[in-house]
């Protein structure tokens, strides 16, 4: 009966120390919330994601974005309990941009360490 507290107390606390709004939780669908094709702009996209960690210069003044998301950051990890979660995963959101700074496209992809 002790153990059972003691692990419901581990359980409880681990689950309050990883926010519920961590980059790590973004999803195609969370992201499709936030960025609209031909319609969200550059300072839209800096707002809800901040400083992108790779800016690439395209074509005729077109722009891409690219946000690295490690999927160790923020996750608290248990010894012996990794097999019972999700592998890690690093997720790259790239977004592009057109010359007056309109997303026109972006696309959110998964690694597995």
């Amino acid at each position: 009966m002790r153990w059972i507290v003691i692990l419901s107390i581990i359980v409880l606390v681990t689950c309050s120390i990883i926010p519920g709004n961590s980059p790590q939780s973004e999803t195609q669908e969370s992201i499709s919330q936030k960025i609209a094709k031909g319609k969200t702009t550059k300072t839209e996209v800096r707002a809800k994601f901040g400083e992108p960690a790779l800016t690439t210069a395209k074509e005729r003044g077109a722009e891409e974005w690219s946000y690295k998301i490690s999927g160790s950051g923020n996750a608290v990890k248990i010894p012996g309990f990794e097999r019972f979660f999700d592998s890690e995963k690093n997720k790259t959101l790239v977004i592009a941009f057109d010359r007056q700074g309109i997303v026109t496209n972006y696309a959110l992809n998964e690694e597995s360490k």
